[in-house]
């Protein structure tokens, strides 16, 4: 089974890596989520689509062929007329107006983009070829003059395609049949070239302008390169703070606009926006090709690690280093202001993300995420009181309170990969909690998988349940060794994939919950 996994922006690349199990939702415990192939050489072409609406990011299945109504239903959106075509009666055939992209069909048939078959039809449930999505391409942009002069379809198609970097990523020949990945590839550098314009004073000419595209002209979309230097909560090298839910990219201020780019300070990034009443709002993002990132689990840190270097033993056991010389250290989402000392760098719990942003294999930025675990009992979203299922030393409930009326706290929910309020944090979801030095910052990430399951084997630190193995919280080994092979329960699991507990019966007084809570949260400045 292979977990549900939400792609809440283009490239929005996450925290934590979520290992690919189809978990049953709290919502709908016999959802299963269709498993699709990794996006591959296409992500960010499909990601980006998918952040401006072109194409369906979720269960993107990019070897899936695309027949040639959906590509035109797809390509028609990139002239920004989406919202105005009707479904309507064609030309052709076989496409009438129940067919939902007969209105695409029909601009791009007035608007000489596509053509139909001898025998009156479209071919709409035909499999596009490559070629023919190019030939598409090509005369949206204008370019069909110069692909007629070349030779015409397909070669000076083609020719003209590849001189204008709209086969870029993609492999075309012998009328193969056109993916999703394809497509989106093809459509994603169309949507980035220059569109081919006619001047007929004095005399007939062709030109184009720099960064006039598809993109800027129909979309009302730019482009924009440069280093995130801060949010709403910190600050990168000298920056100011940023307004409530905006970022900072090179001194020009940007809603963050759910893409997740709050937790890229420092990194140069490249990213598409739109303007909307003079306020630029990002659409999507993705890191400049000459960042390289470490991924590091609080349990493979290895005791070596100090301020001025990072060791610790990756997937495969093999031993790791990295130079953190000097580096910007954000600390639990905010930049760290004292020294750094070793203790930092080896959370009980959570991970460390060293980022080499120019290629020179050391870390100019360190993130460090030390977190508390809870599984929530209840939630008073009036208060800001969250309770956790385990107990203190003295017996009571662990809970953790947010004071709603302090203007100087500022806190951020992530649950299922969006942003929420605290109201919508339910019983038994699993927390990551998260707080800055200063107390003024509170990250809580929150996850509703959980997943019901036999258990077969039992392991150091991993559980087989049904066919799958999946690692265990370190808090939890102990309660989660008293199961039995064969046993039934439902695991509850961490944003980052592992179980943090489990009810293994049905009756609601005798829930067993398999975790205990890492340390505590130090309240101070913080309780209401």
């Amino acid at each position: 089974m292979k977990m549900k996994k939400k792609i809440i922006s283009l490239l929005l690349l996450m925290f934590v890596v979520v290992s690919m199990f189809t978990f049953v939702s709290v919502a709908d415990e016999n959802e299963e989520i269709k498993n699709v192939p990794p996006l591959g050489r296409y992500s960010e072409a499909v990601n980006t689509l998918a952040a401006i609406g072109i194409v369906q990011g979720e269960n993107f299945d990019v070897s899936s062929p695309v027949t040639r109504g959906e590509f035109v239903g797809a390509v028609v959106k990139m002239c920004g007329v989406e919202n105005i075509l009707l479904p309507c009666d064609t030309e052709f055939s076989d496409v009438k107006k129940d067919y939902p992209n007969s209105g695409a069909v029909n601009f791009a048939y007035q608007m000489g983009i596509v053509n139909g078959f001898g025998d009156g039809t479209f071919g709409k449930d035909k499999i596009l070829t490559k070629e023919q999505a190019a030939s598409i391409l090509v005369k949206l942009l204008g370019y069909e003059p110069y692909a007629a002069a070349y030779g015409g379809y397909p070669s000076g198609t083609l020719s003209v395609a590849a001189m204008q970097g709209v086969l870029k990523n993609v492999v075309i020949g012998d009328f193969a049949e056109c993916t999703w990945g394809d497509a989106a590839q093809l459509i994603f550098n169309a949507m980035k070239t220059d569109v081919l314009r006619t001047k007929s004073y004095p005399e007939s000419s062709y030109y184009t302008v720099e960064g006039e595209n598809p993109m800027t002209l129909w979309m009302g979309i730019h482009k924009t390169n440069g280093v995130i230097s801060s949010n709403d909560v910190t600050a990168y090298n000298g920056a100011s703070v940023a307004e409530d839910g905006k970022i900072t990219i090179d001194n020009v201020q940007y809603e963050d606009n759910g893409t997740g780019a709050f937790n890229y300070v420092g990194y140069p990034i490249k990213g598409y926006y739109s303007v909307d009443d003079n306020n630029r709002k990002l659409l999507c993002f993705s890191p400049d090709n000459s960042v390289r990132e470490e991924y590091i689990s609080a349990e493979n840190i290895d005791g070596k690690t100090n301020v001025n270097s990072v060791v610790w033993y990756d997937e495969n056991n093999l031993r790791k280093s990295m130079d953190i010389s000097g580096c910007t250290v954000i600390y639990n989402g905010k930049l760290l202001e004292t020294p750094l000392t070793e203790g930092e760098l080896k959370p009980a719990s959570g991970e460390l993300r060293l980022v080499d942003t120019n290629g020179d294999k050391k870390a100019e930025i360190v993130y460090i995420n030390s977190y508390d675990v809870m599984i929530v009992k209840s939630v008073r979203a009036a208060g800001g009181i969250i309770t956790d299922k385990s107990l203190d030393k003295d017996g009571y409930a662990k809970t953790l309170k947010l004071d709603l009326k302090d203007g100087s706290l500022k806190y951020r929910i992530i649950k299922d990969g969006e942003e929420i309020t605290i109201d919508k944090i339910k019983e038994n979801n699993v927390l990551y909690v998260s707080k800055s030095k200063d107390g003024s910052f509170i990250n809580i990430t929150a996850s509703s998988d959980r997943l019901k399951a036999t258990v077969r084997e039992i392991g150091d630190g991993e559980i087989t349940l049904d066919n799958d193995t999946y690692k265990v919280i370190s808090s939890a080994e102990g309660e989660i060794k008293k199961l039995r092979p064969g046993e039934r329960a439902t695991f509850y699991f961490t944003p980052d994939g592992k179980i943090a507990g489990y009810n293994s019966s049905v009756s609601s007084a005798d829930l067993q919950y398999g975790y205990i809570i890492v340390g505590s949260i130090d309240m101070k400045g913080i309780n209401a």
